[in-house]
């Protein structure tokens, strides 16, 4: 470069073989670059059963609460690793029906995390915590609209490397009709 700050030789030498030489190129700098971190291009949608089974106690605990658990923990993991803001995450909750929490965002540190994690808590314990909701047709298990919504999720947006992290206790009691 101009200022010196790399520099750049190279030595040809013959070989035995007619035509075949061996060429060495150094590149040299006068700085400390020790690491180079990449941050990942990625997509993750977390699909979570919310039906009246994930009430059962699992551990001490219900399925649900386990279930959340696991979810929070995943996007403090998540914004602890997206620190440029590169790779989204979202959330879906299912019953009978699928419901988009939250779309596809950034979640780079831990006020992010706290917010979706604010936000899952919130809107997922608002339409399982409904009056009458255990004796409702809401209830039952439809894996496919959760998992519906989240592929139409993750195909709207340009991220290299797609996943979803499917939450569930058990086989789906319904369908998409």
């Amino acid at each position: 470069s101009e200022d010196g700050t790399v520099t750049v030789s190279k030595t040809i030498s013959g070989t035995d073989l007619e035509n075949v030489f061996d060429i060495t190129l150094q590149v040299q700098t006068n700085q400390n670059i020790s690491e180079v971190a990449n941050e990942p291009d990625m997509a993750v949608v977390i699909v979570m059963d919310i039906s009246n089974t994930m009430n059962t106690n699992f551990c001490g605990v219900t399925r649900y609460a386990a279930a959340m658990t696991a979810a929070e923990q995943f996007l403090d993991s998540f914004a602890d690793n997206n620190t440029l803001g590169v790779s989204k995450v979202g959330y879906v909750a299912f019953n009978t029906d699928a419901h988009k929490i939250f779309g596809l965002q950034k979640c780079t540190n831990e006020n992010d995390a706290n917010a979706l994690k604010n936000t899952m808590r919130t809107e997922t314990g608002n339409i399982i915590n409904a009056k009458d909701y255990n004796s409702s047709h809401s209830r039952f298990t439809n894996i496919e609209a959760g998992l519906a919504m989240a592929s139409d999720m993750l195909n709207a947006v340009t991220n290299k490397n797609k996943f979803i992290i499917f939450l569930s206790d058990g086989f789906p009691t319904t369908y998409i009709s």
